[in-house]
């Protein structure tokens, strides 16, 4: 493992931070009752700032307290879910926080903890914390020269997704996942891997790397990076071998990963798997009668599941005619993490002001489910005519021709 030189003084200034900072965010917790907390008082290599979309995520299920303390049981009192994103080597978990995270998960707590690659990690960090479940960590670098995002092979785009009830549910609607780390090794059957490199002939296939060294016990379908484990007293573990899954700052990596971060935390969170549509409008202010107006549709499923038997309607209002298409769509699925987008051509014969409602209703696992948005208002207006300043303009352009031709007539006259 690359190991780095931290100063003495970098660490007192991060102790410091974190006195602070936990003043504040003990308080959050305390007003808001359950919470999601963020462990940024390790010194994590993804921290709060690098990590600020999947926070803002977060935000969407609960509060989120991004904590500068030391982990205690005090803290997880509240906590709805721990994440994790690795440590420095410098400020690791002691084994006061490490006996307090395994008291919470095996009370019901959920838990996402991630690793990092071999020169920001080491397998010490966790093992203490997870091994006991079935999860060890591997001192590593996983890449795929075949399989990866077209700007580094160690970005690898894993999709070799396992039959198990855990990875089809965090699947839906993720083609892959976006991933820089390491791997982990299962030593218990309860442990499920959710996707796991692919078993391509060398040299494409996916391999675990220690400073440079493959190591063989850990290629093609033996690279887990990312796994979960349901604990017998209720709690959840999702272990990944990548923070850089949830990095927001650059690179894509949330973007890519978006999806499967909104069914993770689903999962973690308890939150019923369902589809969740969205219906959103482009249409213009004004126009013109007789004049074909564009009126654009995008309908997104940001829920965690699929939704089907989709159907879209448009309504104009009395006085809009639908000009190019019939006014239903039917679509067999929309999965979740998917959109479709639908341009439609109206006209209006008068003026006046007219309004577009679209209906979406969808199958939702359990009922049919029915989705409405009605557009701002389109002001319709006569087309614009020939003003009076153009008939001056023509006016004068005329006169101006007739007095250029008298003129020249005037020159040609032979004189007396």
């Amino acid at each position: 493992m690359k190991k780095r030189i931290i100063s003495i003084i970098s660490v007192w200034i991060l102790f410091l931070a974190a006195s602070l900072g936990a003043q504040f965010s003990t308080v959050a917790a305390a007003q808001t009752g359950k919470v999601i907390i963020y462990d940024n008082g390790h010194a994590p290599h993804i921290d709060q700032y690098k990590a600020s979309k999947f926070i803002n995520l977060m935000r969407e299920y609960s509060t989120v307290q991004i904590s500068y303390s030391a982990i205690t049981p005090e803290l997880l009192r509240n906590a709805m879910l721990l994440v994790i994103p690795s440590p420095d080597e410098a400020v690791i978990h002691t084994a006061a926080e490490i006996q307090a995270i395994k008291d919470y998960v095996e009370n019901g707590g959920a838990l996402f903890i991630m690793g990092t690659y071999y020169a920001y990690f080491d397998p010490s960090f966790y093992d203490p914390i997870t091994s006991e479940y079935g999860i060890k960590w591997v001192d590593g670098s996983n890449s795929d020269m075949n399989d990866n995002d077209g700007a580094y092979p160690y970005f690898v785009l894993f999709d070799t997704f396992q039959d198990n009830e855990l990875a089809n549910r965090l699947k839906v609607g993720v083609e892959n996942i976006k991933m820089s780390g390491t791997t982990m090794k299962i030593t218990d059957p309860s442990v499920n891997p959710i996707v796991t490199g692919d078993a391509d002939p060398f040299p494409n296939n996916t391999v675990t790397r220690d400073n440079g060294n493959i190591l063989h016990e850990f290629n093609g379908t033996k690279t887990i990076p990312l796994a979960g484990v349901e604990l017998t007293g209720g709690g959840k573990i999702i272990a990944s071998g990548s923070d850089f899954m949830i990095r927001s700052d650059m690179y894509g990596f949330f973007e890519h990963n978006e999806q499967f971060l909104r069914n993770l935390l689903s999962y973690l969170l308890a939150v019923e798997a369902a589809p969740e549509v969205e219906i959103t409008l482009g249409i213009p202010a004004t126009a013109h009668v007789d004049e074909d107006i564009t009126v654009s549709v995008t309908v997104e499923n940001k829920g965690n599941a699929n939704a089907t038997d989709v159907e879209v309607e448009i309504s104009p209002s009395t006085g809009l005619t639908l000009v190019n298409t019939s006014a239903i769509l039917d679509v067999e699925l929309l999965e979740a993490g998917k959109d479709i987008s639908l341009v439609y051509v109206v006209k209006a014969s008068e003026v006046g002001s007219y309004t577009v409602t679209v209906t979406v209703t969808f199958w939702n696992g359990t009922d049919f489910e029915t989705v409405t948005k009605k557009s701002s208002e389109i002001s319709v207006s006569e087309k614009p005519g020939i003003t009076w300043v153009i008939y001056v303009v023509i006016a004068v352009v005329v006169i101006v021709v007739i007095a250029a031709v008298a003129y020249l007539i005037i020159r040609r006259r032979p004189s007396a």
